[in-house]
């Protein structure tokens, strides 16, 4: 007895189709591109597959053999410094059936070793040898190990930050980021000491499509006015629309995007921290000699920021966020991300 399994065929949206969800003269879009299965898909494929993704900070992976994991698209990853300290980024699958090779969310590794068939593999990825090799020499005259290793991504950095992408067609990483990196340096380059990631994170699942937290980042102030004004009053003693501000600029180089203004403390003020906008103040100077009079204005006032398609930050706060798609086991038409 044989039982037929249906698969759903996934029509792939063409060209023209998408082009008519999204009206730039008008400045609107159509919410489909926030649910549709059939872009979602086309987004892994043409976005998370080809962009430079976000996938740790040089702190986290200080050491040799220092590793983490996480997700490019919803291909799982390994992100490992080796012995040569070079940050290498791995495909977590074994070459030979599939199998991850780590469920460890981080730590310090010798080595990592497929649980399925015993594929033992460097921190530099490379295959180090298995149960029973002889066997696999035997029945595959052509069986070379060194053909065998992790797939790997190619790897670019920017001051700290670590970035990967499969696509060994993409632009380089300079030239990904382009002008944004000016921007960039608001929070990764204010001290010549550099930024480190501090231990711990939280990880949320979001049931909606990563575009949306994205999309938020890139430039929605007007939410503050309401979704955040108790909490202004609580820690600032009056609402947001109260709140100085001198003004707001929305930045778009790239496809990456931010808003700030240039009143130095405005989001840092949020904290409710008397002591670090002194700090931040304090610093005004320092940060001018290294950055100019501009960017020492915005250190503080910077508010939320994208770089596409799915790292935000807050660089008054120095919060990071990664919208990682995902889709929820059971539910395959739902995507969402944490």
């Amino acid at each position: 007895m044989s039982e037929q399994l249906q698969v759903e065929d996934w029509a792939r949206p063409s060209a023209q189709s998408l082009r008519e969800l999204v009206d730039l003269e008008a400045g609107r879009i159509s919410p489909r591109i926030f649910w549709d299965e059939a872009i979602y898909r086309l987004e892994l494929e043409r976005i998370f597959a080809r962009c430079w993704i976000f996938v740790a900070h040089e702190s986290q992976v200080a050491g040799p053999g220092d590793f983490l994991t996480t997700t490019i698209g919803e291909d799982g990853v390994i992100v490992a410094r080796g012995n040569d300290g070079q940050v290498r980024v791995f495909l977590n699958a074994c070459p030979h059936r599939g199998n991850r090779v780590c469920f460890a969310e981080a730590g310090n590794a010798r080595r990592f070793t497929c649980n399925y068939h015993g594929w033992a593999f460097g921190r530099d990825g490379a295959l180090l040898g298995m149960p029973a090799e002889e066997i696999y020499e035997k029945t595959c005259p052509d069986f070379d190990k060194s053909e065998m290793g992790l797939m790997q991504a190619r790897v670019g950095s920017y001051k700290g930050l670590i970035f990967a992408t499969f696509d060994p067609g993409a632009p380089s990483l300079d030239d990904y980021l382009g002008d944004y990196r000016w921007y960039l340096d608001v929070l990764l380059d204010t001290d010549e000491g550099g930024t480190e990631f501090l231990t711990g994170n939280i990880k949320s699942w979001i049931d909606c499509n990563w575009k949306v937290p994205a999309e938020n980042f890139v430039g929605d102030s007007l939410h503050a006015q309401w979704t955040h004004n108790s909490g202004a009053v609580a820690m600032l003693g009056g609402g947001v629309g109260k709140a100085k501000q001198d003004s707001v600029y929305q930045a778009n180089a790239n496809g990456h995007g931010m808003q700030f203004g240039f009143d130095m403390v405005g989001n840092v003020m949020t904290l409710g921290e008397p002591e670090v906008v002194e700090y931040i103040r304090e610093r005004e100077a320092l940060v001018a000699e290294r950055l100019g009079k501009l960017r020492s204005r915005m250190v503080g006032a910077m508010g939320s920021a994208t770089l596409f398609p799915h790292f935000s930050f807050l660089a008054g706060l120095n919060t990071i966020r990664t919208w990682n798609p995902r889709v929820r086991s059971g539910r395959s038409c739902t995507p969402g991300c944490w």
